[in-house]
């Protein structure tokens, strides 16, 4: 049943907190959403939605009294009647539920848990809400943590799904034992999953509240989840960290991959290109990138950023071994398809910075790739720590490009190269530059591992 009051004042002080949903409409707030159970913690659930700031307002107010109702929740809506009238009329023919997701909402979804809550993910093959995973013994948590925030008891039976940093603070909340919202606190991350928001509304999965975006009981993996973001899958150097900074490593990491997988559904292969476009590429790996490896039948190779595999179709027939690696699972799967029938070519999807191998390598290259990596120095020490002594590494970097690459409705984060830079980067490594060339478009470096103790 949904009350409405024009003002919070007239909340009935004998309501049962615990089993009372409000939304407030509010103005001349700094903020555009706030939920909680105010600053002493006992007053009822509430959703603060300033007008100013959210356009869409009138959906919350929607989606807020459907939720209500379908599940008979007692519901205190705070708004004019002029402001009740006026989403009444604009929320017309919508559900909370509805199959679709509408203009604005996110594509992707994020859901985080603990370490421990990610190894029974994985066990189960799928989410659980909290109520799930205690009538199945699976937790000994005596509340989940959102009592802290005066969630009601209905909120238990939902997985909670969000974006941003907002997902990685309660994993923080749940390891403080309270609501802490230090985005810098140091915690120990666990997993972060992204999931695909249009086909799980498709499937008549979401359910949207007045704030949050939640599915009911369960959410199996399959075919939902689209990435798991884990330190060590990043490449970070430890198991400990901040919210802030896990959740913009795992977010840069996401959207990169996610931008190749694109490209691969759009019909757009690089190894297939025309004649033309592939010319056009020789601005940055041209004839003149192939023969600066110096290969020969017995060199072992690694390639950073292989993708479907444009140069390795021209390197892997005339070496000894074969190694490319690539963030994109789709990408390597195509690249499979392209240097099938080759034995000795080894593909792997992941990040370079969390590739771990014994093995050694004659000769590392990689182009454009960088652009893409933040720590250029960690990147350029660990491809000195894989080479042999003598080894080369091959590098072309763009010269013309931006922060930021803009395609369609994407839109990507760049850290561009610098030649100064990277030939300091390369020196502080040990690898000794041999040549420096000056392409179109590009910058090629061929450098040599020293061995130990040379000059």
């Amino acid at each position: 049943m949904i009350t409405r009051l024009n003002n919070r004042s007239e909340l009935p002080a004998s309501i049962p907190v615990q089993d009372v949903l409000v939304l407030e409409l509010v103005s001349g707030v700094p903020y555009a959403m706030r939920v909680g159970n105010g600053e002493d913690n006992s007053g009822p659930y509430t959703i603060q939605i300033n007008r100013d700031q959210v356009p869409d307002w009138y959906r919350n107010v929607g989606d807020f009294v459907g939720y209500c109702e379908a599940n008979h929740l007692s519901g205190y809506l705070i708004a004019s009647p002029a402001e009740y009238q006026v989403a009444t009329l604009l929320y017309r023919g919508h559900r909370f539920d509805e199959p679709f997701l509408r203009d604005g909402e996110p594509a992707v979804l994020v859901h985080s848990t603990t370490e421990a809550g990610w190894e029974g993910i994985q066990r189960d093959g799928m989410l659980r809400s909290w109520n799930n995973l205690r009538r199945a013994g699976a937790i000994q948590e005596d509340s989940p943590i959102g009592v802290y925030l005066g969630d009601p008891p209905d909120f238990s039976d939902y997985i909670m799904f969000g974006f941003g940093v907002s997902p990685e603070v309660v994993v923080l909340s749940r390891q403080s034992g309270t609501i802490c919202e230090d985005v810098n606190a140091p915690y120990w991350p666990g997993a972060r999953l992204y999931f695909d928001a249009r086909r799980m509304a498709e499937d008549g999965l979401l359910i949207r509240g007045g704030t949050h975006i939640k599915v009911r009981d369960s959410l199996p993996l399959e075919p939902y989840l689209l990435w798991a973001a884990t330190w060590d899958k990043l490449g970070l150097d430890s198991p400990i960290s901040t919210p802030a900074i896990f959740s913009e490593a795992a977010d840069r990491q996401f959207d990169i991959l996610s931008h190749y997988d694109a490209l691969l559904d759009e019909g757009q292969d690089p190894v297939l290109d025309p004649p033309e476009l592939q010319a056009h590429m020789d601005q940055w790996d041209g004839p003149l990138f192939l023969e600066q490896l110096a290969l020969t039948p017995s060199s072992a190779v690694l390639e950073i950023g292989v993708g479907t595999g444009r140069l390795a179709v021209k390197v892997a027939p005339h070496c000894g071994s074969f190694t490319g690696i690539d963030l994109s699972p789709k990408s390597i799967q195509r690249a499979r398809e392209h240097l099938a029938g080759l034995p000795h070519v080894s593909l792997i999807a992941a990040d370079f910075l969390a590739y771990h191998t014994d093995r050694r390598f004659d000769v590392i290259y990689s182009s454009l790739t960088f652009l893409h990596i933040a720590e250029k120095e960690k990147a350029i020490r660990k491809v000195a720590s894989l080479l042999r002594n003598g080894g080369r590494f091959v590098l072309s970097i763009d010269t013309a490009s931006g922060d930021s690459l803009a395609y369609g409705s994407r839109k990507l984060q760049l850290y561009p190269d610098s030649p100064a830079e990277t030939e300091a980067l390369l020196q502080a490594a040990d690898l000794t530059v041999l040549r420096q060339i000056p392409l179109p478009s590009a910058v090629l470096f061929v450098s040599e591992k020293r061995a130990a103790g040379g000059n």
